[in-house]
Formats: structure tokens, C-alpha cells, sequence
């Protein structure tokens, strides 16, 4: 047993700090078992052959497990720890063949004994030698920063991540290499990369150590020396002969190369590729094109339905160039082109009402996925694009010329329109108004027709005059001369409006019904003195035919005397120097009311002497 295993616990791993040196000095030599506290029982001397053993490293955290050979003894077996002879509590102790040294183990010594329980029988106690002190752990967190540029620092930092369990003193080393090779006087955690040190790979390694710890060491890597960044100034952009119209395969494509924000190196170049652009999170800049790396592309058929972008890069010697791409929304849209379409048809009968149905030519290479079809009037357009092929012609669209044109679409192509069909020219339709008859309508009198006005113009207009609905034989001008025929009857005329590719249009006039008139009129006789103060009487013979009723008005210079209408009149002073006449209006039913005067009579003034 060592001198210091006869002290407490904690003052004897004190002092096994304390005199680390002295301690690390002894882990070479053999330490003697420890001493059970209870005494050796007689089955511990009967298993003197057979031997329990430590193995492991016993370092703080590290593992320790015990062996026993050449092999165990019967019964149950339980293991108990030892720290410098004393029993290490539970949870050390019970079917547990290994242990785990704890910082408190820190400077201790480590023994495990084992004890073989059978029913009935005496135990069997078996115990291990000690292990030499247990040393403590130390734990680095590293990182390097910087990178090796000519002229500017590195540096590698290197931290203890747990402190020892006993505040010792930790010595920190560093050491920088040249491709493997020691740089003399780079002993520090920063180091200035040199010229020697272009183009070569630079390492660096740090060491701690600490009396009673393991020391504990780590390198890094640094990528070789170079001279430094080339980053471009602004964005590469993409110009072509059409400028910002569509893309087609055979246009040729012009990267910029942009100025670099730092000097240019003597001999600076630029590298390109070009690509298309990804999408979706992915973190690469561009699909890239095999063997598209010159300043110029020339776009293929594959290219259709692609957006194109380009990447440049300066490039020169010792110096890590940036690449800087196009911008996406710059990127040059690729489409292609359909061969010419055929020229569609028409069928349907061209008339307000009905349905006029397109049909494509052939259709144009490659396969369309889409054809939709689009309907002009002159030229105008009547439709938006639709897949249904069919237009239902209206009133609207008489007198003009009607066409059709078929639109193919492809994805990544654009979109192809056939010539105009055929044009089908629909009827025209003639607007006008009411059709009048003006005229005595009284036979014997000429009746005239008017109309309203029509548009379009006709160029011809054809008349028919109508008794009671049937055509009137040679009436067919723009007057009709009534004929007793007519007399009581419905006359109307009919004209129907004519123009080329025009529906002809008929208009009615309202009916009138001629009356007749008598064929003999008696003028009325006057009867009495005319003087003032005198009576008068009208009267007249039969009319042919005969009237129904007679009217009469008398007048005064032939304007009429208010109230004087019946067949007799008193003459008044008014009448004096006046002359004076009846009119005899004779009526009868579906006749025209004819009048017929008296002859005109002079009414003499007072004499004088």
C-alpha cells in the first residue's frame, strides 16, 4: 500500500495533485492490492488461482473493466470498486464489470473486488490490484478563420471546452507547416501568409498539457496560398441581334464580360458557361450546357421552351476568380417556331341565324397542343380565341365579308396563325320605316305613295297597288288614279326595296277607303229682296244620288255670317254694301261631302237725296 492511501479521501487526492510530478513517476511501478476492511475468509484463500484484473485507462470519463481468469467462480458474482481501499457507494456496486472514473477519481487509485455467492456455501471474495492514479481529461473546441491570401492573417483558436478538475497551470503550443514542413518562427495562433507561401497548403497544430492530464492535441487545414478574389462589378448581361424579342434556335447569343471591382491582374481572362436556370431551392445557379464555355452561343433546337443564362468568371494567375451569373430576369427565353399553317375553310349557309363552321387545313409541324379559332367582320375582329369552331351569324353581320383564322399553340412555341379563310359575305338587311298614302281619297283623285327613309340605299324600289288585298292590274307606279271600282274598297301599295347581296325588304301602307261622289249638285236658289231688314230663303232640288242631308252656311264677302246656317237669313245693316251667298253642302254615307254656292247678291246701302 502506498504511504498516501492511509489519509482521508479528499486530502489524499489533494496531495496526489499537489505532487503530480512525483505521482506520474509512480504510475510505472506495480502498486500493491489493497487491503480489504473485512478480513480474508478462508474461500478467498481456496480462489488464491484465480485473479481479477483492471482493464482500461484510468483517465476521468474513460472505462475501466474488470476480468477475471482463467475463469470465474460459481455462484452469483458482485462487483464492488475501491478508491484508494475505500468501497465506492452504489451506484458502483452490484452486477456492474465496469466502471467509469469520475473527476473525483482525479490522482485516486482504482481496485475492484469481486464476490462469488453460492447457497449454502462460504463467498468467495476476489480482489484486483490497483490501477495507477487516475488522470484527468482535457477537452478542446477549435476553429480556423481567415483564409490563406498573400498578406493577410490566419488563424486557428483553439479552446479548453472543460476545465481540470485542480486549477493547474495548461501550457498551449502552436506550430505552423509549409506543406508538411516546420515554418520557422510560426509559433503563434495567427500567422500572416508570405509569398513562400503561394500555391502551397498550409496546417497548423496546437498541443495543451498539464501536470497529471493527458495532453491533447488538433491540427487544421488550410487550402494553398493564393494571391486573392477577383469579383465582378456588376452582372454579365446577355445581348443578341432581335434585343428583348423572343429567342429562336440559330440566334446567337453575346455575354458581356464585365469590369472586376479589384485592379486586374496583368493577363486576366474571363471564363464562361452557359446553362439554364434552376429552380425550386436548388443551389446551383444553372443547368449547365456541355461545352458551351465561349463568350458567344448559338441556340439549338433543344433549347426550345429553355430559359438561357450565363455565367463569367475572371480568371488569372495565383487569383480565386467569383463567378457572377446573369440575372434571372434577364434570362433569354427560347422558343420555336411552327412551320406556315394551311388556310381554313368555311361551311354553313351564310344567312342571319344560322351556323358557320371552320375548318382547319392541315396543321403545321410539330403537333400543336392547342388550336383555337378566331372570327372577323371586316377584317375586325368578332371573336376572342375559342376552341369551338363555329360562329352563328346575326343581322349585324349582313353585307359584310365574314373570315375566320386558326391559331396553334405549343408550349416554348409561338403561337402560329393561318391565313384568313375564304371570305363568305352574308345578305344585308334594309332598315326603314312606315309606308303612307297621301291624296283625296276620293275617286277620281290621284293617290301618291311615300316611304320613310331606308338604309342602305336601295337601288331599286318596285310599287304594287292593292284593292281589298289583291293586286290591282297595271298599278305598279309610285301614283294611282282612283276608279269607281275602288269606291268603299281597301286600297293600300306595297314597295319592296332592292340591292345587291341585300334581302329585299317589303313595307305596307296603312289602307284608306275611297268614297264616292255625286253626279249632279244643284247650286241652292236664293228667294227674297235683298235689302236689310229683308228675308231670305235658299233652297235646292234633288242631288244624284240623293243626299241624306243638306248643310248651309251663309256669308258676308265670302267669309262666314256666325250662326247663319240654316236655309233662310234675315239680312242685317251689317249686310249693307255687302255681298251675300248661301253654300249648300250635301251629304250622304261613303260619299265625299260636296258643297255647292248660291250665286253672289248685293246688298245695297240706305239711299240718299
Amino acid at each position: 500500500m502506498s504511504p498516501s492511501s492511509v489519509l482521508p479521501g479528499r486530502a489524499r487526492r489533494a496531495l496526489a495533485a499537489l505532487c503530480a510530478v512525483a505521482v506520474l513517476s509512480v504510475f510505472v511501478a506495480p502498486a500493491p492490492a489493497a487491503v480489504a476492511n473485512e478480513p480474508v475468509t478462508r474461500s478467498e484463500t481456496t480462489a488464491a488461482a484465480t485473479t481479477v484484473t483492471l482493464e482500461g485507462d484510468p483517465v476521468v470519463y474513460g472505462s475501466l473493466t474488470a476480468r477475471i481468469s482463467p475463469t470465474a467462480p460459481a455462484g452469483a458474482l458482485r462487483y464492488e470498486y475501491l478508491r484508494d481501499g475505500d468501497a465506492i457507494p452504489y451506484p458502483y456496486l452490484g452486477p456492474y464489470s465496469s466502471f467509469r472514473p469520475q473527476p473525483e477519481d482525479f490522482g485516486a487509485r482504482i481496485s475492484v473486488r469481486v464476490t462469488a455467492t453460492v447457497d449454502g456455501q462460504d463467498p468467495v471474495v476476489i480482489t484486483s490490484a490497483e490501477t495507477a492514479p487516475v488522470i484527468g481529461r482535457l477537452e478542446i473546441s477549435a476553429a480556423a478563420s481567415g483564409e490563406p491570401i498573400v498578406g493577410k492573417s490566419i488563424r486557428y483558436s483553439v479552446y479548453l471546452s472543460g476545465l481540470p478538475t485542480l486549477q493547474v497551470p495548461v501550457a498551449r503550443t502552436y506550430a505552423w507547416y509549409r506543406d508538411g514542413e516546420p515554418i520557422p518562427g510560426a509559433t503563434a495562433g495567427e500567422y500572416t501568409v508570405t509569398d513562400d507561401d503561394f500555391g502551397r497548403r498550409l496546417t497548423a497544430a496546437a498541443e495543451f498539457t498539464a501536470p497529471g492530464y493527458r495532453p491533447v492535441s488538433d491540427t487544421v487545414a488550410f487550402a494553398p496560398a493564393f494571391r486573392g478574389y477577383l469579383n465582378l462589378a456588376a452582372e454579365p448581361v446577355i445581348t443578341y441581334a432581335t434585343g428583348s424579342a423572343p429567342a429562336f434556335p440559330g440566334t446567337i447569343l453575346k455575354a458581356s464580360a464585365p469590369a472586376t471591382q479589384e485592379p486586374a491582374p496583368a493577363g486576366m481572362t474571363y471564363a464562361y458557361q452557359w446553362g439554364y436556370p434552376t429552380y425550386g431551392g436548388s443551389s446551383t445557379w444553372v443547368q449547365h450546357i456541355a461545352g458551351a464555355t465561349a463568350p458567344t452561343y448559338t441556340v439549338r433546337p433543344e433549347d426550345i421552351g429553355r430559359d438561357i443564362r450565363v455565367a463569367v468568371t475572371p480568371v488569372a494567375a495565383g487569383y480565386v476568380g467569383q463567378s457572377k451569373a446573369s440575372s434571372f430576369n434577364q434570362a433569354v427565353r427560347v422558343y420555336g417556331r411552327f412551320t406556315t399553317p394551311s388556310t381554313p375553310t368555311i361551311k354553313g349557309t351564310a344567312v342571319a341565324g344560322q351556323l358557320l363552321t371552320a375548318v382547319p387545313g392541315t396543321a403545321p409541324t410539330p403537333a400543336p397542343e392547342s388550336v383555337q379559332y378566331v372570327w372577323y367582320r371586316d377584317g375586325q375582329r368578332l371573336t376572342d380565341h375559342s376552341t369551338d369552331p363555329t360562329y352563328r351569324l346575326t343581322r349585324d353581320d349582313g353585307g359584310h365579308k365574314i373570315t375566320v383564322r386558326v391559331f396553334y399553340g405549343r408550349n416554348g412555341y409561338v403561337q402560329a396563325s393561318s391565313p384568313a379563310s375564304a371570305a363568305v359575305l352574308p345578305p344585308g338587311y334594309f332598315t326603314s320605316g312606315p309606308a303612307w298614302i297621301v291624296g283625296s281619297t276620293v275617286v277620281g283623285y290621284v293617290l301618291s305613295a311615300r316611304t320613310s327613309y331606308t338604309s342602305p340605299s336601295p337601288s331599286t324600289a318596285l310599287y304594287q297597288w292593292y284593292r281589298d288585298g289583291r293586286p290591282i292590274i297595271g298599278a305598279r307606279g309610285t301614283s294611282y288614279r282612283l276608279t269607281a271600282a275602288d269606291q268603299w274598297r281597301q286600297i293600300t301599295f306595297k314597295v319592296t326595296f332592292k340591292r345587291a347581296n341585300t334581302v329585299d325588304l317589303s313595307v305596307v301602307s296603312r289602307a284608306i277607303k275611297p268614297l264616292a261622289v255625286f253626279t249632279k249638285l244643284p247650286a241652292p236658289v236664293v228667294r227674297g229682296t235683298h235689302t236689310a231688314g229683308q228675308l231670305l230663303r235658299a233652297s235646292v232640288t234633288l242631288s244624284t244620288p240623293a243626299a241624306t242631308s243638306v248643310t248651309w252656311q251663309w256669308y258676308r264677302n265670302g267669309k262666314p255670317i256666325a250662326g247663319a246656317t240654316g236655309p233662310s237669313y234675315l239680312l242685317t245693316r251689317y249686310d249693307r254694301d255687302r255681298f251675300v251667298h248661301v253654300v249648300a253642302t250635301y251629304r250622304k254615307a261613303n260619299y265625299l261631302s260636296s258643297p255647292r254656292p248660291s250665286a253672289l247678291r248685293w246688298v245695297p246701302g240706305p239711299t240718299t237725296v
